[in-house]
């Protein structure tokens, strides 16, 4: 019985100037977000983990403590859609 191999379709690969081009929508969005206050946690071609920090808390004491830690995860996809979520 012969077996067959199946190719498998990576749009990227077959268009290497979608994946620069992706990579520079990715940097021109967080260039903005960085102008915002976020900080970039992780960073990869095609995606990005951003992070910020919430407001300042007033406690007992005038002492205050720092907000919670947020995080987003950014991605942009072989289309050029850009979707972020919390993670």
């Amino acid at each position: 019985m012969a077996t067959t191999a199946l190719a498998v379709y990576h749009p990227a690969e077959a268009d290497p100037m979608a994946l620069e081009l992706r990579k520079q929508g990715l940097t021109d969005m967080l260039e903005g977000k960085l102008e915002q206050g976020y900080g970039i946690e992780d960073r990869t071609d095609t995606e990005a983990t951003l992070v910020t920090r919430g407001r300042r808390r007033r406690h007992w004491f005038g002492l205050s403590r720092r907000g919670d830690t947020f995080k987003h995860r950014i991605t942009i996809d072989e289309r050029g859609d850009r979707t972020s979520r919390k993670i």
